[in-house]
């Protein structure tokens, strides 16, 4: 018998194609699509993976990535970041991080957003400080991101 027929998915294959599709498989990350041209860029590219990356993941991708766009923003590429949101606001200034709404918001000294939107991120409360000092040096460094 061949291991699958048109009217036949073998058990094992099926299985597999519904753990992934319900987020229960390994999570797999497409590979990176910026490729940097410059040690600059190459570093500050270096820096979001290894220290802004994972802060974003364990504090905003839940609301702001992948199928969630909370208020319209997604955090999961730069040219979504560099939109904003539904309010309309500029959200990230890349090399200013002092003018960046993001910034802002995740020091709590944002204001509260449109629509019900709690304000200052993340809800649960602020980050530790070297966390905000890295997303700080990230946006100053232009805000390069993977993808």
């Amino acid at each position: 018998m061949p291991f699958a027929t048109p009217n036949r998915i073998p058990p094992l294959a099926l299985a597999a194609l519904a753990f992934t599709l319900i987020g229960c498989g390994p999570a797999v990350e497409p590979p990176p699509t910026f490729h940097p041209s410059t040690p600059q860029e190459a570093a500050a590219l270096n820096h979001f993976v290894t220290n802004v990356k994972p802060v974003f993941r364990q504090n905003c991708y839940r609301c702001h990535a992948g199928m969630n766009h909370k208020g319209g923003f997604n955090l999961s590429t730069r040219e979504a970041l560099l939109k904003g949101g539904e309010s309309d606001k500029v959200v990230l200034i890349p090399g200013q991080p002092d003018q960046s709404l993001l910034l802002q918001l995740i020091k709590h000294q944002g204001p509260a957003g449109p629509n019900g939107h709690p304000g200052p991120m993340p809800p649960k409360g602020q980050l530790a400080p070297e966390e905000i000092a890295a997303i700080s040096k990230w946006i100053d460094d232009g805000a390069i991101m993977d993808r």
